[in-house]
């Protein structure tokens, strides 16, 4: 039965994700009514309420999502926005490209509730950005929007994932200042800067950069449109993005190394078993890799499969 409620749960919120126009925000009311007596309810028809729950649970986000997007009102004018650069800066010889956390947004003198993140482009030779820094911007806005051709980049949707409300353009302008140095929110961010600055500066060439960068921290704005190629012609593009393979192998290092340490003290094994110990060295390693490629998605998913092999370790079973 378990089983079958969350299969019918993942349906219901695929049947969501079907739909050619949203229905009514007024349909998810339907879950609170809903979540308090499905416990109450035949073995039978739990999983016929679990698609509703999945439908309607799928619903609600949507909305609370879509909620916060760019009024339109706003798009196009000359906005001033004060916050923090919150991604990992994409420099190039144009211009670069960052997300920044707003958390306050003035539009001809007058405030406008607006927050959560967008995307900039700086162009034009712009100054030395930090993760963390906060500024104050002058910026042009527009929602979210891309090309949704069969087969290709689905750009909005990858926006809509990341969390990203807007995107927009830096305008050249003497009011653009840096605020305050550094967020400790942002630490992560920073160290896998200060690594990407690391890698640039004792690599002898840009291309070897781009490669460890992508390799070392996720970052593979230094790989041109040449190396892509040669990536897809030689079918070694997923080598390059940091997944499954990559936390695989520094997590069997990890343990491996961990193990043979820990066998080398007697008296650590009679505190801790070594292949339990080698477990919890080889999850944390594995999740501080992850952290420095910034915790994408195919991270986070060998991070949950890794945590299941090694916690069955970890508890004997």
């Amino acid at each position: 039965v378990m089983l079958a409620q969350a299969v019918t749960f993942v349906a219901g919120v695929l049947l969501l994700h079907t739909q050619s126009t949203l229905p009514s925000i007024h349909w998810s009311f339907l879950l609170a009514a809903l979540l308090p007596v499905v416990g109450w309810l035949p073995s039978a028809a739990r999983p016929a309420s679990a698609f509703a729950i999945g439908f309607l649970w799928a619903l609600l986000h949507a909305h609370w999502v879509l909620s916060h997007a760019l009024p339109p009102m706003l798009q196009g004018e000359d906005l001033v926005v004060e916050g923090v650069i919150a991604s990992l800066p994409e420099i190039d010889e144009e211009k670069a490209r960052f997300v920044f956390h707003i958390d306050r947004l003035t539009a001809h003198g007058a405030g406008h509730f607006f927050r959560g993140n967008i995307r900039l482009s700086w162009y034009r030779k712009p100054p030395v950005l930090v993760a963390g820094e906060r500024w104050l911007l002058h910026v042009r806005l527009k929602q979210p929007h891309g090309f949704m051709n069969p087969g290709g980049f689905d750009y909005e949707g990858w926006l809509y994932q990341q969390g990203i409300r807007a995107t927009g353009y830096v305008r050249d302008g003497p009011d653009n200042r840096k605020l305050a140095a550094g967020d400790r929110t942002f630490f992560l961010q920073r160290l896998r800067q200060h690594i990407r600055h690391l890698l640039e500066e004792r690599t002898d060439t840009a291309a070897n950069a781009g490669l460890l960068k992508a390799l070392v921290i996720g970052d593979r704005s230094g790989l041109s449109s040449r190396d892509w190629r040669l990536f897809q012609s030689t079918g070694t593009s997923h080598l390059i993005a940091i997944s499954g393979l990559h936390i695989g192998i520094v997590a069997g290092l990890a343990l491996l190394v961990g193990n043979l340490l820990w066998r080398s003290s007697p008296q650590l094994c009679l505190v801790f078993a070594a292949p339990r110990a080698a477990a919890v060295v080889a999850m944390a390693a594995a999740i501080a890799y992850a952290a420095l490629a910034g915790f994408s998605l195919p991270t986070q998913r060998a991070l949950v499969m890794l945590a299941l092999g090694l916690g069955a370790v970890l508890m004997q079973r």
